[in-house]
């Protein structure tokens, strides 16, 4: 089951666009003691570091210099695709406007494998301080893609890497002087990488090249932010935390200090950066040469003297809010407690459960007499026993033997449990591994010593899910695909027992955990609203709301209430349309949203080629202001708000809108929401159709009808050239990373990376004239270290970007979109997804949108967005074309003339009995059955009302009839044809060609009989 900690709030169940942060936050959630202040700022604060910039050249005694472009930090670019190596030179000391100061150039000069060259310097453990003021004048370099800054990091590593540890961005300029500057006032906060959470706010500065005080007021209770001495920003206790991991012992905790992780001492860093992803646009050239100058850096302490450096504030102002108190959310899964499993999630039509064995993994073929079992023990209930006389495992996994999807747990998650080692029987030099799997030998471990544990006693342990990732097998983990949650694997003799394991995961919003397994469905048209105005029936709980008179913290699925969102079943008024629609009436507030959810959700994932429709009848006040629809994951995933397009629309009138699947994958408004979200994925779609008027609501409404979603099967892809085998061109340039699309000015492989590279250039993209898509990689191919490797290099493919899910593709030939589904798939570089590069495989969509564009010579380019103005380009060339298309695909039906149907001692041969033309007519039920074999390998029988029936198989005489279940269609059924062989191989139970009764080796007489599959 699931237990969730720290959690005062829901993020708005639905998404809004701007959700409403938990209240209870990582410090106090009451107010600070009120301040003393003082009537005069110099009488509040003494100087007691500063740096005038008025020697000869950088005091070596303040500051030390970082250099190169990041690679030997693990951060190429500095984490930000910057195009600059620092090196100490481009920093001097200057007279500028009568004043001598720091003037940090950045110039165009090659230096590494970099283009431009620029300054970093530090302060660290020359000047670390906690708490007190920070003032900075300084003029930011001019033009767009030139990144001016003076921030904070903390010295120590208490609460782990960034961000846990926090960062404070002082001055922070992009595009000083241009249309596109912008000043920040910044912190970071929160969780490890990926998660890490950000408090942000511009500042209205005239321009920035000019001279300008920067100034931060740092204390235990408050970060406050000044330009020109104008206290502009607030930022308190209550907002920012640091979730951190501990120890093996303990794990992650939520640090204790309510000032934390701005309780620790930090040191000054002076950068100009060039280019990049921060500055949000691409360099101008002409930027370069240009200069970032500062007179001074000057940091005093309050004179109060308190403990958390409170006390001075005379330049306050006290009416500047800080942003809502955020926490995070911990989120617990029960493997083992009391017994194995089951997994369990609670929706509110029921309990989904999912079971868990322990069973024996490996004991190399009964060689190793390895044991799992359960018993009791005083005070605990029941643990898992596990006893070997060398070596090796035990697993728990799902009994189904399907993957299991944990999300969420980078960054925050770790595996725990309870351990007693008995001594008299564990070997004391040995080790106990504690892996997790997804599908050996693709796994990720922790390592137990046994002489360093205790013994004989119960202790608790917790390993990271980073530990474990970065300690892989010969493949790295997906921790969207694994196979076995636990592994326990002594090296030698043991006796071990286990007790309360458990996933734990800590995430801002408590989007972590494991999934639910998500619902599919094949029908072809999945109703939404029905024509009575009911939700269809694949949607539980169906019809529901959110609102602002609960801050959005649940969702409510009853109209009649007096909640901000109320509906109800009411007649169309029009034949055309139907019987009945719902109205759906908005009360005051904003952001009030309908819509139509299921909580476990609709694996929608082969879909991407369908359609949404709905009929749709608005007020002309709802009209005046618009309003917006979206299809849902979780929150923050999905579409994000997208305006419905009203135009030549009249209010009051019935008007139905068709919107591609297509078109909703390629929506990135997810990203405005609070937290931002990913684009939609088919595989887990939960709200399905959301509708929300914009601006105030009081006295909107609307009425819906006919939401359903109308999905493509069978039908052959389309050739528009595309079908067929694909592979990145040989050539320069046709990889490569920049700010544009077809720019690859950041990054591009030339001749010596398509020789290094080798494994990777002959990966073969292959498009299926059945719309299946498949990555062929051979024996190996380019891995990075994010999936796991040590280092750069050829490798065997890596789960689950190793063709081991199926996938489709959909092309869009008008829109210039390619979208590939099946989770790791993809074109070009596996981390390339929208809107990121992700860090691990376990991160990999459901699906990835690429622009495609066909070339006149026969080439591809492709493109992915994978984060804001970071385009990955990509050119691909055919290298074969698609084999033709199977002969039977198609409807058939028994040919309507004598001889068609008949039966004999051989091949070809009617002689005992075949129908007449009277037996035509008589049984013309039967002639019209359609037999439809469709290019995706589905097959099915399409019967007209009726067809013939005989005695064994409804219990009457032979005569047209109703289908008699399972030959009925009921059951899904496929086909394979052998052209080689001269075979046709239907599957399904209950499918067939021609007689049902007439099977491989048989005439069945019952319906018990009928078999799972027959060869023709």
């Amino acid at each position: 089951m699931f237990d969730r900690l720290y959690r005062h709030g829901r993020l708005a169940g639905i998404g809004l666009a701007a959700a409403l942060l938990n209240a209870c936050g990582g410090g106090s959630a009451t107010a600070p003691d009120a301040e003393p202040f003082y009537l005069e700022e110099e009488e509040e604060w003494s100087l007691v570091w500063s740096d005038e910039f008025d020697g000869s050249a950088v005091d070596s005694g303040n500051w030390t210099f970082q250099l190169g472009d990041g690679s030997d930090n693990g951060l190429p670019g500095w984490g930000n695709y910057e195009l600059q190596y620092y090196q100490a030179d481009n920093a001097s000391i200057k007279e500028v406007d009568d004043t001598t100061a720091l003037v940090i150039e950045a110039r165009q000069e090659d230096a590494g494998n970099s283009a431009y060259t620029s300054a970093r310097m530090r302060s660290v453990n020359k000047f670390d301080f906690k708490y007190g003021r920070v003032d900075i004048r300084a003029k930011a370099a001019p033009g767009d893609g030139m990144w001016s800054a003076v921030w904070m990091m903390p010295t120590d590593t208490t609460y782990g890497t960034w961000a846990a540890g926090g960062e404070i961005d002082i001055m922070e300029v992009v595009n000083a002087g241009t249309d596109n500057q912008g000043v920040f006032m910044a912190a970071h906060y929160g969780f490890e990488w990926p998660l890490n959470q950000i408090t942000s706010e511009g500042a209205d500065v005239s321009d920035a090249t000019d001279w300008h005080t920067y100034s931060l007021e740092w204390s235990g209770d408050y970060l406050r932010w000044f330009v020109d001495g104008e206290h502009l920003r607030t930022v308190s206790k209550d907002v920012y935390y640091s979730y951190y991991f501990k120890d093996n012992t303990d794990g992650y905790q939520l640090a204790s200090n309510p000032s934390a992780p701005f309780d620790r001492d930090f040191h000054l860093i002076v950068n100009l950066a060039v280019g990049g992803v921060g500055p949000g646009v691409e360099l101008d050239p002409s930027a370069v040469p240009g200069e970032m100058v500062v007179d001074y850096i000057r940091v005093y302490e309050c004179s109060y003297d308190t403990a958390n450096g409170v006390g001075c504030n005379s330049l306050a102002d006290r009416s500047i809010e800080s942003p809502d108190a955020q926490s995070p959310e911990v989120v617990t899964t029960d493997i083992y407690t009391d017994a194995v499993g089951p997994l369990t999630w609670t929706f509110l039509t029921g309990d989904v459960t999912r079971d868990l064995q322990a069973a024996v993994g490996w004991n190399n073929e009964g060689a190793i007499d390895i044991s799992v079992s359960e018993v009791a023990v005083e005070g605990r209930g029941n643990v898992l026993d596990v006893m070997s006389d060398g070596g090796g495992n035990v697993v728990i996994n799902a009994t189904d033997g399907k993957i299991i999807d944990v999300y969420g747990h980078r960054g925050g998650g770790e595996l725990k449990f309870d351990m007693y080692i008995d001594s008299s029987m564990t070997a004391p030099n040995s080790t106990i591994s504690i892996k997790m799997d997804s599908g050996y030998p693709a796994l990720g471990s922790v390592t137990l010593d046994v002489s360093a544990m205790p013994k004989n006693e119960w202790f608790s342990y917790s390993a990271s899910i980073n530990q474990i990732l970065a300690n892989r097998g010969e493949r790295t983990l997906a921790l969207g695909a694994v196979q076995n949650l636990v592994v326990i694997e002594p090296s030698a003799a043991a006796h071990v027992q286990l007790d309360n394991i458990r996933l734990v995961c800590g995430t801002p919003n408590g989007d972590c955990g494991i999934s639910a397994p998500a619902r599919a469905t094949d029908d072809l048209v999945i109703t939404v609203l029905d024509e009575n105005g009911e939700a269809g029936s694949a949607w539980s709980p169906g019809i529901c709301a959110v609102s602002a008179e609960n801050a959005f913290a649940s969702d409510y699925c009853d109209g009649n209430t007096s909640n901000q969102v109320t509906w109800s079943v009411v007649p169309t008024g029009d034949d055309s349309i139907g019987p009945n629609a719902v109205q759906v009436n908005f009360g005051d507030g904003v952001g009030g949203a309908w819509f139509i959810k299921d909580d476990q959700g609709l694996d929608l994932s082969d879909s991407a080629g369908g359609t949404l429709k709905f009929d749709i009848n608005l007020s002309a006040e709802t009209v005046a202001d618009g309003i917006i629809y979206k299809v849902e994951n979780d929150y923050p995933q999905g579409t994000g708000p997208i305006d419905l397009d009203l135009t030549g629309y009249a209010p009051g009138t019935w008007k139905s809108f068709e919107i591609p699947i297509s078109d909703l994958l390629l929506s990135t408004n997810a990203e405005q929401n609070n937290p931002p979200g990913g684009r939609l994925n088919l595989g887990a779609v939960k709200a399905f159709l959301v509708l929300s008027p914009n601006g105030e609501q009081g006295g909107k409404s609307l009425k819906v009808a006919n939401i359903r979603l109308e999905r493509l099967a069978g039908e052959e892809a389309e050739d528009t050239g595309i079908l067929g085998t694909w592979m990145l061109a040989p050539e320069a340039g046709s990889l490569g990373v920049g700010p544009a699309e077809f720019d690859v000015s950041w990054w591009s492989g030339d001749d010596g990376v398509i020789a290094l590279r080798a494994c990777f250039y002959d990966d073969e993209y292959v498009f299926g004239r059945d719309g299946s898509f498949r990555n062929v990689l051979g024996d190996e191919t380019w891995l990075e270290t994010w999936q796991g490797v040590e280092a750069d290099g050829c490798g065997a493919p890596v789960a689950p970007h190793d063709a081991s899910i199926d996938a489709t593709f959909e092309y869009d030939e008008t829109a210039q979109t390619l979208t590939i589904n099946g989770q790791g798939s993809y074109m070009g570089l596996p981390k390339a997804v929208n809107g990121a590069e992700i860090a691990s495989p376990g991160d990999a969509p459901g699906s990835i949108v690429y622009n495609a564009y066909e070339q006149e010579d026969g080439s591809m380019l492709v493109t992915v967005e994978a984060g804001a103005g970071v385009w990955w380009n990509y050119k691909f060339i055919k290298t074969a074309e698609p084999p033709p298309p199977s002969p039977f695909q198609g409807t058939w039906v028994i040919a309507p003339e004598a001889g068609s149907l008949g039966v004999g001692p051989a091949e070809f041969d009617v002689s005992w009995w075949s129908g007449d033309d009277g037996v035509i007519a008589l049984r013309d039920c039967y002639y019209d059955d359609e037999y439809i074999f469709n290019p995706d390998g589905s097959f099915r029988i399409e019967y007209q009302g009726e067809t013939w029936l005989e005695p064994w198989q409804s219990g009457g005489g032979e005569e047209c009839g109703a289908p008699v279940a399972p030959h009925d269609s009921s059951v899904p059924g496929s086909w394979s044809h052998d052209q080689d062989a001269g075979t046709l191989t239907i599957s399904g139970e209950g499918s067939f060609v021609g007689l049902p009764k007439a099977i491989n080796g048989a005439e069945i007489s019952s319906i018990a009989d009928v078999p799972a599959s027959i060869t023709y």
